[in-house]
C-alpha cells in the first residue's frame, strides 16, 4: 500500500508540473497551439484530413486537397506512424488541436514517470527517481523540440528501454524480453532516428552490461536477445508498410504518385552534428541565459542551429553525475560508457588527425540511411546517462547530510537548481489556431468545391505550413502544396510566376478559381522578373481582382483566363 502511495505522489509531481509547462494553452486547449508556428502545422493538418477522410469515406494517405486536381501521395511525406494513428482516434472524439496539445503533454508526463521507474530500480529511492525524472522530461532538448517536432520530443520510451535490458539481464523471464521489444517497438514507431540510434546504443549498452558484469555469455542470453529485437523489427514492419502497400503498383507518372529521396550531402552531417558547447551552454530559450547562446548560434563551437543544439545537460545534473562516477559503481561505470558513447555519436561523422580521418559509427548510418543527416539527437541519449547518474550523485550527496532536515533543505534546493538551470516561460510558446485571418474566412464562405492556388510559389516543393493550416477552415483545394516529384509538381514551373501571359490559362487549365496573392512575401519571391518591384496583376490579362484585405496586404484574384494545357510544351520541372 506504501509503495502505491509513494507512486501516486510521483506521479502527482509529474502530473503539475506537466500543466505548469503547458499552462499557457490549457484554457484553450482545443484552439490553441502549444509550440511554435511551422513545423506541428502539418501534424495537425494530417490530423485533420484523416477526420475528414474517415468521415467522407476517402483514402487516409492519398489527398486531393494537396496537389490538386491530381491529389498528392500522402506517404511519400515523412509522418509519425505512432502518433499518426492515436492522433486520428483523439481528433475523432475531440479536435486536431486538442489532439496535438494532449500528446505533447503526455511527451513530459511519461517521460517523468518512466525515467522515475527506470532510476528507482537501480537506486530503490523514491526521492532522487523523482529529481531524475524532473531532470529528465525538462531537459533543454526536450523543451526545444517540443516546440515543434511531435516525434522528436516523444523521449519517453528510451528509459523504458534500457530498464527492460536491465531487467531482462536480472531475470530471463519471457515477459521481460517481450517488453524490450514492445519498447523497442515504440521508440521506432515513434520517431525513426530514435529507432535506427537506439539499436546502436542498445549494442553499446548490452556489450557493456556484460563486460562490467562479466556475464556469462551463453545460447540463451543471445538469442533471447536477438528474438527480441527480430520480433521488434518485424512489428515495425507490419505496422509501417501498409500505408505504401497501395502505391507500389503505380506507374510513377501516374497522378499523384511521387518519387522522392531524401539524401542529404555529407555536409549536412557536419550541419546537424553536436559541438562540445552545444552541451555546456543554457538553451536559448531560458529566460536569463537564452539571449547569450543566441549570440554564439553559429560559431563552430556550438553548432548553427538553437534547436538541434540545444543539448545542455545542466552543470549541476553534472556535478552530481561527477560524484556518481567518483564511486566507480557497476553502474556509474556502465552509464559512463554510454555517455561517452552517445557523445561521440552526436558529433561530426569523423576526426582528422595530420592526414588520416578516423570515420565514426554515424558515417556509416549516413551512408546506409542517407536521410539521416541530424546525429546531434544522439544527445537525448546523453541526457538519459547524466539523469540516471545525476540520480546516483544526489543519493551520495543526501547519504552525507548530517540528519534529516539537512536531507530535505538538500533535495529541495536540488530540485530547484534543475528548474532554473531548465527553465522556460511557459506562456511564450503558444499559437492561435481559432483565430483564422480574414482570407480564409472569406474563402470559407464562398460556396462550391474548387481550387484555390496561394502565391508566391518556392522553385522547391516547400510546404507553406502557415497557409496550409487554414485549409481546415476554408476547405478548399489548393494546387500550390504539391510534393516533389508528384505529378502535380510538373507543373509548378508553369504556374511559377504568376505574371507571366500564359500562366491564369495555365491555372484555368488545371481548375484553379482563385490565385490568392500574399503581397508582402511576393515582394521578396524570386518569382519576380526584379526582386521587390511589384507587377500589377490587376491589369493582367485572365485575371480579375475580387477581394482584397488591406491589413493582411492580400489580393484575391478570379482566375477567368481561357485553359491552355502546359503539357503540349516542353520544360524542366524545377
Amino acid at each position: 500500500m506504501k509503495r502505491h502511495i509513494n507512486n501516486i505522489f510521483a506521479y502527482s509531481t509529474f502530473l503539475i508540473l506537466s500543466i505548469a509547462v503547458m499552462s499557457g494553452v490549457l484554457r484553450n486547449i482545443s484552439t490553441v497551439m502549444y509550440g511554435q508556428p511551422g513545423d506541428p502545422f502539418f501534424d495537425i493538418w494530417k490530423s485533420w484530413y484523416f477526420k475528414y477522410a474517415f468521415l467522407h469515406n476517402k483514402p487516409f494517405y492519398f489527398s486531393d486537397f494537396l496537389g490538386a486536381p491530381f491529389g498528392s501521395d500522402l506517404t511519400q511525406i515523412p509522418y509519425h506512424l505512432f502518433w499518426d494513428k492515436l492522433f486520428f482516434v483523439v481528433t475523432l472524439i475531440s479536435n486536431e488541436v486538442f489532439a496535438y496539445n494532449l500528446f505533447m503533454f503526455l511527451s513530459f508526463f511519461l517521460s517523468g514517470i518512466i525515467m522515475y521507474h527506470l532510476v528507482f530500480y537501480l537506486t530503490r529511492d523514491r526521492a532522487v527517481s523523482i529529481f531524475s525524472g524532473i531532470a529528465y522530461m525538462f531537459c533543454p532538448y526536450h523543451l526545444a523540440h517540443s516546440l515543434g517536432h511531435l516525434g522528436l520530443a516523444s523521449i519517453q520510451w528510451l528509459p523504458l528501454l534500457l530498464l527492460f535490458i536491465l531487467k531482462a539481464f536480472d531475470t530471463a523471464e519471457l515477459k521481460n524480453f517481450a517488453l524490450l521489444s514492445l519498447s523497442l517497438l515504440l521508440v521506432f514507431i515513434s520517431n525513426y532516428y530514435y529507432g535506427v540510434f537506439s539499436y546502436l546504443i542498445v549494442l553499446v549498452f548490452i556489450l557493456s552490461f556484460i563486460i562490467i558484469n562479466r556475464v556469462k555469455v551463453t545460447f540463451k542470453i543471445v538469442s533471447s536477445f536477438t528474438i527480441s529485437f527480430l520480433i521488434a523489427i518485424i512489428l515495425t514492419l507490419i505496422i509501417a508498410l501498409p500505408p505504401y502497400l497501395n502505391t507500389l503498383g503505380r506507374p510513377i507518372d501516374a497522378p499523384g504518385s511521387t518519387d522522392i529521396t531524401y539524401a542529404a550531402p555529407l555536409k549536412d552531417l557536419f550541419t546537424g552534428s553536436a559541438r562540445p558547447l552545444s552541451y555546456l551552454l543554457p538553451s536559448y530559450m531560458h529566460p536569463i541565459f537564452g539571449s547569450f547562446t543566441k549570440l554564439l548560434v553559429g560559431f563552430p563551437l556550438y553548432g548553427d542551429t538553437e534547436t538541434e543544439h540545444s543539448l545542455y545537460l545542466g552543470i549541476f545534473p553534472l556535478i552530481l553525475s561527477w560524484l556518481a562516477i567518483r564511486r566507480r559503481t557497476k553502474i556509474s561505470k556502465l552509464f559512463l560508457i554510454l555517455l561517452v558513447a552517445t557523445v561521440i555519436f552526436s558529433m561530426p561523422p569523423y576526426i582528422k588527425l595530420l592526414s588520416l580521418k578516423i570515420y565514426l559509427p554515424q558515417f556509416f548510418i549516413f551512408k546506409t540511411l542517407p536521410s539521416f543527416r541530424t546525429f546531434a539527437r544522439f544527445g537525448i541519449f546523453a541526457m538519459l546517462c547524466i539523469s540516471v547518474l545525476a540520480g546516483f550523485g544526489l543519493k551520495e550527496l543526501l547519504r552525507r547530510a548530517r540528519n534529516k532536515k539537512m536531507r530535505v533543505l538538500i533535495y529541495a534546493i536540488s530540485i530547484a537548481i534543475v528548474l532554473f538551470e531548465f527553465l522556460v516561460n511557459p506562456f511564450q510558446y503558444k499559437f492561435d489556431l481559432g483565430k483564422a485571418p480574414e482570407v480564409y474566412k472569406w474563402l470559407a464562405q464562398e460556396k462550391g468545391d474548387f481550387i484555390i492556388c496561394e502565391y508566391p510559389l518556392n522553385k522547391a516543393p516547400v510546404f507553406r505550413g502557415d497557409w496550409l493550416i487554414w485549409q481546415r477552415i476554408h476547405g478548399k483545394r489548393t494546387a500550390d502544396v504539391a510534393p516533389h516529384g508528384s505529378y502535380s509538381s510538373r507543373f509548378r514551373k508553369d504556374i511559377f510566376k504568376l505574371q507571366d501571359a500564359n500562366t491564369p490559362g495555365i491555372l484555368k487549365w488545371l481548375g484553379v478559381k482563385y490565385a490568392i496573392v500574399h503581397l508582402d512575401d511576393m515582394k521578396e519571391s524570386e518569382s519576380l522578373d526584379i526582386v521587390g518591384i511589384l507587377p500589377n496583376f490587376n491589369k493582367q490579362e485572365g485575371l480579375k481582382l475580387v477581394k482584397r484585405f488591406k491589413e493582411s496586404n492580400i489580393e484575391i484574384y478570379e482566375v477567368t483566363a481561357k485553359p491552355i494545357n502546359p503539357e503540349s510544351a516542353e520544360g524542366e520541372e524545377l
